[in-house]
């Protein structure tokens, strides 16, 4: 039995299967071995190669636009993240605020990590969760000293005068109103006396633990600020001190400190902002998000 003679293609077959391999030349990086008619003149390579380089430029463009674009999708995502572990104190300058005793604590550690080999001792801790404790401890006094006085005390009717507790010992929230440029109370429900010193006591133990705070810092200030802000990020593995700031979060509690809290905003990062002014977005501002303090 004879083999099966392959089919013969015709002639403008072969010219366009020609024509398609030459033209998948560039994409493949390669070179079609040029032999006979398949030669390609000097002229027509040198045509190409122009058309080529121009298609370059354009791509290189189009993609340098892509890749901003994705950069900042990728920030607010990352922002968005952060409202969720992220929150800001806005600490007050007066003399009776724990920002002094936040000074005053981050200069005892540096002078400790001085004196003592860091792995000598078990005391070591992080300068953020020595921080975060000053903070939690001082606010826990003072609410402690608050929730023993009695109701016609002069410090229980100045609490009540300033808005900081209802009559009733309970602690309302606060937000920042952008037309009137003042914090005003909200309608959200009061924390309870009672369940405020329980929460106040669980954040002071979480405080504790060198795992659960992963940055607590002081930001940057303009010169004459009246308040200082300071950046608490928590562990993503710790969602239960997440969800107890997320509830304290605008609580007049803090004014006790001389503090207010408020979760972290959606604006873009520094070189996020930049880089969107350069695109002619405007500073990136999250939406359907009012900024408060």
């Amino acid at each position: 039995m004879s083999s099966a003679t392959p089919p013969q293609m015709s002639s403008p077959e072969c010219q366009q299967l020609k024509e398609a391999f030459a033209a998948m030349a560039p994409l493949l990086n390669c070179d079609l071995p040029a032999n006979g008619d398949e030669q390609i003149s000097k002229k027509h390579k040198a045509k190409h190669q122009l058309q080529e380089d121009s298609n370059k430029n354009v791509t290189m463009d189009q993609m340098m636009k892509l890749m901003a674009t994705m950069i900042l999708r990728l920030d607010r995502e990352s922002q968005l993240l952060r409202r969720q572990d992220s929150f800001v104190f806005f600490m007050q300058m007066e003399e009776d605020g724990v920002v002094h005793a936040l000074m005053k604590q981050g200069e005892l550690w540096h002078q400790q990590m001085q004196n003592k080999a860091p792995m000598e001792t078990s005391e070591r801790k992080p300068l953020r969760t020595a921080l975060a404790q000053t903070l939690s401890q001082f606010l826990n006094q003072r609410l402690q000293k608050l929730s023993t006085s009695e109701l016609q005390s002069p410090l229980f009717q100045t609490a009540v005068t300033t808005g900081i507790v209802t009559a009733a010992g309970e602690f309302p929230y606060h937000r920042w109103d952008a037309t009137k440029k003042k914090l005003l109370n909200t309608d959200q429900k009061p924390i309870p006396m009672a369940k405020m010193l329980k929460m106040i006591q669980q954040m002071e133990s979480l405080f504790a633990d060198p795992q659960t705070i992963m940055k607590f810092h002081a930001l940057h200030a303009p010169a004459g600020a009246t308040m200082t802000p300071w950046l608490m990020q928590v562990s993503m593995r710790c969602d239960e001190l997440q969800v107890l700031l997320g509830e304290l979060c605008g609580s007049k509690l803090w004014n006790l400190a001389g503090v207010s809290l408020k979760p972290h905003s959606l604006q873009l990062s520094p070189q996020g902002q930049q880089l969107s002014q350069m695109m002619g977005k405007g500073k990136g501002k999250g939406r359907g998000h009012p900024k408060g303090k």
